[in-house]
């Protein structure tokens, strides 16, 4: 049995999810391990606060957010006010990262 030639991304052999996941990976490796968002704070009341994200987030830094909070409330709502990405926390960017893709394993 022939080894399959090996696949580049302007070709028609990558599955088009594969292709999506390595711009995407790609796309974090240029970047870095951080990046840079607005994050907007509005205080309801004494007891009250909403955080507003810009992206989706893990539950673990949303509680991290709610456990640091000095409110007795806090609200934290995510996918505001930009384009709607996915931000791990560090512990779950890291396990990613030792990992391969089944799609492109």
């Amino acid at each position: 049995m022939l080894a399959p030639k090996p696949t580049r991304l302007a070709t028609q052999i990558l599955p088009f999810m594969a292709k999506v996941i390595l711009v995407k990976n790609l796309d974090l490796m240029r970047r870095g391990s951080t990046c840079p968002m607005e994050v907007q704070v509005v205080r309801l009341d004494s007891d009250t606060a909403f955080v507003f994200l810009p992206c989706e987030i893990f539950v673990e830094l949303g509680l991290a957010i709610k456990h640091s909070s000095p409110f007795e409330k806090t609200i934290v709502i995510s996918i505001c006010n930009e384009s709607p990405q996915l931000r791990p926390d560090q512990k779950k960017h890291s396990q990613k990262a030792a990992t391969k893709s089944p799609m492109l394993a």
